[in-house]
């Protein structure tokens, strides 16, 4: 069983490095719902849009036609429309983050322990594609048993357990420093005390430095160097610096940024 996990998620890696849409992924719920719709229509040109590297290969204009995807949607006709209900199960592959979902559309009449629901798979926090091809059944016992998420919502990627050492101006240097310390740590810059520098990696940071107007942020990732394009707020940047610990990418995109 382990063996096939551990397959499964190198196939999915393999996969997503060959993903690329303009679609909207964010919501597994909208996702399921647009790759049923699709699945419904026999539309393969929107399927696709849901499918991971390889698997859009797969799905041509004969695909709807194969035995094995007749099989596979032959509960579509119980489909009322509505998600019934969704469930999480996160994976660590390395430096890879995956969060599959498990997203539960309709009861399985003559398997009162089954039920059907699309597989989903979110690498990195990427978005939401599916998981193989989608479509698939499973006991319900075991999606009982899985994660809920918080307020029905998948928690993508949490707080960093191990912190960030920081350094600031005053000479303080804190390891493993937690969100809540990043923030005390950050309340006290003034002119004297007028930096303070988040180190994510060895290589890797973002800092910020005081001054009367504001704040000014820079970041470095994958030895490029960025600055905001604008001095930021107190409250700008404490959600930066929160978003910045939970590595939700909220950081990069809520802030337009400069390369040096």
């Amino acid at each position: 069983m382990k063996k096939t996990i551990f397959l499964g998620v190198l196939f999915l890696l393999f996969s997503f490095s060959f993903v690329y849409s303009e679609t909207d992924h964010t919501s597994p719920k909208d996702v399921a719902i647009a790759v049923l719709n699709a699945y419904k229509a026999k539309n393969f040109k929107e399927l696709k849009k849901y499918a991971m590297g390889m698997y859009k290969l797969v799905i041509t204009d004969d695909f709807f036609e194969q035995d094995d995807t007749k099989e596979s949607m032959k509960y579509l006709k119980s489909w009322d429309g509505k998600i019934k209900d969704i469930r999480y199960k996160a994976i660590n592959a390395g430096k890879k983050k995956i969060l599959l979902a498990f997203v539960y559309y309709a009861d399985i009449p003559e398997k009162n322990d089954e039920i059907a629901i699309v597989r989903l798979a979110n690498i990195n926090n990427k978005g939401f594609y599916m998981s193989f091809l989608g479509l698939d059944t499973l006991e319900k016992a075991d999606f009982e048993r899985m994660n809920k998420g918080k307020n029905g919502k998948p928690v993508v990627f949490t707080l960093r357990k191990k912190g960030m050492n920081i350094e600031t101006a005053d000479g303080t240097q804190v390891k493993n420093a937690k969100l809540e310390k990043a923030l005390s740590l950050f309340d006290k810059l003034d002119k004297d005390n007028f930096y303070i520098i988040l180190n994510r990696t060895k290589t890797d940071f973002m800092q910020f430095a005081y001054s009367d107007k504001g704040y000014v942020a820079e970041y470095k990732e994958n030895g490029e160097k960025y600055e905001a394009s604008k001095v930021l707020s107190k409250s700008e940047a404490v959600n930066l610096i929160k978003s910045y610990y939970r590595n939700d990418k909220k950081w990069k995109k809520n802030i337009q940024w400069q390369k040096q």
